[in-house]
């Protein structure tokens, strides 16, 4: 019996091994076919099968039947203490650690695109975590748009999960939040289309505004810049089910357990949510994102449309610093009113409005100081940030921004 599962445990890691040895890393520096990291891990794995093999030795075999007993009753109980472990996190979903879950959900439930990279599935409902998310016809997160209005005041906003309201009801998305407040405000019909994807970078947010600009014939278009948008985003996006690899598969196994992606994130994120971004304004993703920034002041220029961009950021630090000077020289370059929202979260407690400590996402609460503040530089207020002057260029009126078309 003891010795038949030496010989399952032995033969399921050699095939174990051998699976993940087969595979070659995109950056082979080692023998041509691994990257440094994942070489450690195939020799990891040939020892340990090495290790089951040698234990049928017959010195070695009869030390360990010896203490069968012992041996089995440690790996028993080890495994009655990781499965309890993990049931009580997931009862408990400590820091929010169910993120992980549901976001997944959300990614394998978006659908691949030639330029695009990915796109939600048009025409499309689903809940995740508790919170419904309907898309409609060219897969937003809003209404289906209608033909426009002859009084409407229309704006489009760019943007990435955060425009998208992961984690909140669409009512309370800072974009549905800021056409009541403009509705009001300015005593008019005000139609804000939110165009946020979960995972966007600047690349894709110009290749989406390019596609639809025509068709959604915006008045002022809005773009909400996030730390993350010099991230890569590469073709193909594929469902990793079609053409599994052995880390991919290895990835999507762990992380199934609660209990890896908390201790995964801790140790990566130190639970203070900075993220694996770097400053470094050589990398692609970096260039690209500004570049594509620019291209986006263009095609408003193109369209006779106004643009607005934010820097989101909950406070300074030394990435979204660098940005904010980038942005700035670009904005300044091409005559477009940039904002830092730092400021407008001075005095809030930034932790409180984020959804979890795991997901970093704001709260109804975050949303809503985003849309107070976007209302206030789009009103043509001077006081946003008294004392301290972090804007671009002079704040424009709504009204005179917006005259130059349909009027």
């Amino acid at each position: 019996m003891f010795r038949g599962l030496l010989i399952i445990a032995a033969s399921v890691t050699w095939a174990w091994a051998l699976w993940v040895a087969s595979h070659v890393s995109e950056a082979p520096a080692v023998l041509g076919r691994w990257s440094p990291s994942y070489f450690m891990l195939v020799v990891g794995a040939l020892m340990a099968a090495a290790l089951l093999t040698a234990a049928h030795l017959r010195p070695v075999f009869s030390r360990l039947h010896r203490y069968r007993k012992g041996i089995v009753a440690l790996l028993a109980s080890t495994l009655f203490t990781v499965a309890a472990l993990e049931g009580a996190v997931r009862l408990s979903d400590p820091g929010g650690i169910s993120y992980y879950k549901w976001s997944k959900e959300y990614n394998h439930d978006r659908i691949a695109d030639d330029d695009l990279v990915y796109r939600h599935r048009p025409n499309f409902r689903e809940t995740y975590d508790g919170i419904e998310y309907a898309f409609n016809e060219i897969g937003l997160r809003d209404t289906a748009i209608e033909a426009k209005a002859p009084d409407e005041l229309r704006i489009l906003v760019l943007g990435d999960s955060i425009t998208l309201g992961w984690g909140v009801a669409e009512e309370d998305t800072y974009c549905r939040q800021l056409e009541r407040s403009l509705a009001k405000r300015l005593d008019r019909r005000v139609r804000v289309i939110n165009t946020g994807v979960g995972g966007y970078n600047t690349v894709q947010e110009l290749a989406f505004f390019r596609r639809h600009a025509d068709d959604l014939n915006p008045d002022l278009v809005l773009l909400l810049y996030v730390r993350n948008d010099v991230e890569v985003n590469e073709m193909p996006f594929f469902d990793r089910t079609e053409n599994p690899s052995p880390p991919h598969v290895m990835i999507d196994v762990l992380g199934k357990s609660w209990i890896y992606r908390l201790g995964y994130h801790f140790s990566t994120y130190s639970g203070s949510n900075s993220g694996l971004i770097t400053l470094d304004r050589d990398f692609e993703g970096w260039k690209a994102s500004l570049a594509s920034v620019a291209s986006i002041a263009d095609k408003c220029a193109d369209i006779d449309v106004p643009l607005v961009a934010f820097l989101w950021r909950y406070g300074p630090c030394d990435i979204t610093d660098a940005l904010w000077q980038d942005l700035s020289g670009i904005a300044e370059k091409k005559g477009f009113q940039l904002t830092d929202t730092g400021p407008w979260f001075a005095g809030h407690d930034a932790k409180a409005l984020r959804v979890s400590v795991v997901d970093s996402h704001p709260k109804p609460e975050g949303h809503a100081i985003v849309a107070q503040g976007m209302e206030r530089v789009l009103a043509g207020s001077a006081a946003l940030l008294e004392g301290v002057s972090w804007q671009t260029g002079q704040p424009t009126r709504l009204a005179d921004s917006t005259s130059r078309k349909h009027d």
